[in-house]
Order: structure tokens, then C-alpha cells, then sequence
């Protein structure tokens, strides 16, 4: 007797493949159904195998290792205190050179010292300081995420990196104290969000995959 259910998805693949079976060799004699997945199947392969050559760019991955080494140097300032961070700095700039030590010193709100009793920016430093103590002190070494919220994670902080890219540049090139605060309030809105997913206040749509970070 002749099943009636119909093949799974593995099973069309197998028989695409030439991995026939009795059973499923049989079904497809009385289902159009599964014909027509199968053929659909067939001219997908079709398809691929006729699609150009792709070469991946040489700099590919000096520049996927590039990314990563910016963001374990982004995320350095959640591990270390203002203390730590000039330290760091100065470390940096003896042993990894200059750029490590510009990094750093863009990282965080320890460049703003002078800046954080000032009536327009200084409530968004301490409140950035503030986010940063709470991250350093909640934040494990190791996470496991689920992928939406590694996603989340990642992306607030490339944003903050960013941020604290054009404060630097703002600072350096005496950009209006309106469009600072500005910079410095949507890297206060980043970092409550940060800290809200590390603390499990915030949480994006979860799935089912885990992610180390």
C-alpha cells in the first residue's frame, strides 16, 4: 500500500541527489505534488550551479580581523575604571603604539573631564559614567546570547564607538555645544539601552540560536 503521506524535505533532497528509495520513488508515480517540489528542486540546483564565480576581495579578511580587533578594543572600556583607562592608554601607546592609545582615549567619558561640571554637557557625563560603572560591574566576560540579542548588542555598540568617534572629532574641531549635546544625548539613550538588554530589563525578539560573545 502506498503512503499517503507526503515526502519530507530531506527525502525530495535525497531523491534529487540519486539517494532513491523504494517508497519515495513509488509516492512520486500518484503525487503531482511532490513532482513538482522535486522539479522545482531540480531547477534550483540548475540555477546555482549556474551562477558566476565569486571571488572574495583579497583584504577580506584583514579587514573582517580589523572589525573585530575595534570592537574588543571598543569593549575594553566596560572592563576598566578611569584609572585603568589612562593606564591603558599609556600601555598603549609604549607598547601597541599610537593608535591603540587614541582608542582608548576616545573610548568612554575620560577625555571629558574638564567638561563634566559644565551646566549643558556635564548631566550627560555623569549619567554616561553612571551607564559605564553599571555595565562594567553586570557585565561577565562571557555571555551567552541568543542571536537577535547579539545582534542588538553589537549594533548599540558600534553606535556608541561611532558616537564617541564624532564627540572626539567635535571636541577637537570646536563643533557648537548644541550639536554636542546633542552627541552626548543619543550616547546616553544607547547606553540605557545597552545596559537595559544586559540586565534583562530590555530584550530584543528572542530565537532559538545562542551566541558566545
Amino acid at each position: 500500500m502506498v503512503s499517503m503521506r507526503h515526502l519530507e524535505m530531506h527525502e525530495l533532497l535525497g531523491l534529487r541527489d540519486g539517494e532513491e528509495t523504494a517508497r519515495g520513488r513509488a509516492h512520486l508515480e500518484y503525487c503531482e505534488s511532490c513532482r513538482r517540489e522535486l522539479e522545482r528542486l531540480y531547477r534550483m540546483q540548475a540555477e546555482l550551479r549556474a551562477l558566476p564565480a565569486f571571488t572574495p576581495p583579497r583584504d577580506l579578511w584583514p579587514r573582517i580581523a580589523e572589525l573585530e580587533a575595534r570592537r574588543r578594543r571598543r569593549r575594553r572600556w566596560w572592563a576598566v575604571g578611569s584609572a585603568g583607562l589612562a593606564a591603558a592608554a599609556l600601555a598603549g601607546f609604549l607598547v601597541l603604539g599610537g593608535d591603540a592609545a587614541r582608542e582608548a582615549d576616545e573610548g568612554g567619558v575620560d577625555g571629558w573631564v574638564a567638561e563634566a561640571t559644565s551646566q549643558d554637557l556635564g548631566p550627560f557625563i555623569e549619567r554616561s559614567r553612571e551607564l559605564e560603572t553599571l555595565l562594567r560591574t553586570y557585565t561577565p566576560q562571557y555571555q551567552v546570547y541568543d542571536a537577535p540579542t547579539a545582534l542588538a548588542v553589537s549594533a548599540l555598540e558600534d553606535r556608541i564607538w561611532v558616537l564617541d568617534r564624532m564627540l572626539s572629532e567635535g571636541r577637537q574641531t570646536g563643533a557648537e555645544r548644541v550639536v554636542l549635546r546633542q552627541l552626548w544625548d543619543e550616547r546616553v539613550a544607547t547606553l540605557e539601552t545597552l545596559v537595559g538588554i544586559q540586565l534583562g530589563e530590555t530584550r530584543p525578539v528572542s530565537g532559538p540560536q545562542a551566541v558566545w560573545r
